[in-house]
């Protein structure tokens, strides 16, 4: 059955190279694919170092944080001393050191998706990153490494404007100096899949690591193929 696979595989690769032009770049979403955060754990992390009670945390801090932060429109300390003054709590000193190393140890990345990332690097592919983050957590990725092997890396508090916005896309072809038919995007959310598809960027929505490696070789993207011989 494995190489049944392999075979049907490759007829469905060279079937693409008539059908699409060539791919010069891959670029990878990071939340949900190269990287996994528990947002649960953060949540609760906030609430017993700040006084505040779990469900106000749960329920105003994804929108306020992503409203005023992940655009890059407020400093992070000052939202957080914002926050802590709004919902009475406390912000301890030096709260945003050890938020800080709370965050490093909670950043779960995908292994798998990053092997891929460097197979692909190795066999010429332009690998980009474009991904929906604030300040603070995009210079948590930065200390961690996670964007060492990605250029460029797209995000939206360094160019102010995110996901699904078109202009956000356009940015992203911007810095690939590329047009969008040689780009391949993955993304895990598929209002992200539509608005790049709608500018002509094939976009693939991200399941696991062996359904984005068929995906890719459909498209062509021979180093993708090692999964099945597995």
């Amino acid at each position: 059955m494995r190489m049944q696979r392999v075979v049907a595989l490759l007829l469905l690769i060279l079937a693409s190279f008539s059908l699409n032009g060539e791919i010069r770049a891959i670029v990878f979403d990071n939340g949900g694919v190269v990287a996994r955060y528990d947002q649960h754990s953060s949540f609760a992390f906030v609430s017993r170092s700040l006084g505040i009670p779990l469900e106000v945390v749960e329920s105003r801090l994804p929108v306020e944080f992503y409203r005023k932060v992940e655009y890059g429109q407020i400093d992070e300390k000052l939202f957080w001393e914002q926050f802590a003054d709004q919902y009475e709590g406390m912000l301890p000193s030096e709260w945003l050191s050890v938020w800080t190393r709370f965050n490093l140890s909670n950043i779960s990345r995908n292994h798998e998706v990053l092997d891929l990332v460097r197979e692909l690097k190795e066999a010429g592919y332009q690998i980009g990153m474009f991904s929906n983050v604030s300040p603070w957590s995009s210079s948590i990725y930065y200390q961690s490494g996670l964007y060492d092997d990605f250029s460029p890396a797209v995000l939206s508090c360094e160019i102010g404007v995110k996901k699904p916005n078109q202009r956000a896309y356009e940015i992203l072809l911007e810095q690939l100096d590329l047009p969008a038919d040689e780009v391949i995007f993955i993304d895990d959310k598929w209002v992200n899949i539509q608005v790049a598809r709608k500018l002509g960027i094939d976009a693939i929505q991200f399941r696991d690591v062996d359904q984005l490696r068929e995906e890719l070789c459909r498209r062509g993207i021979t180093s993708a193929l090692s999964f099945s011989f597995r």
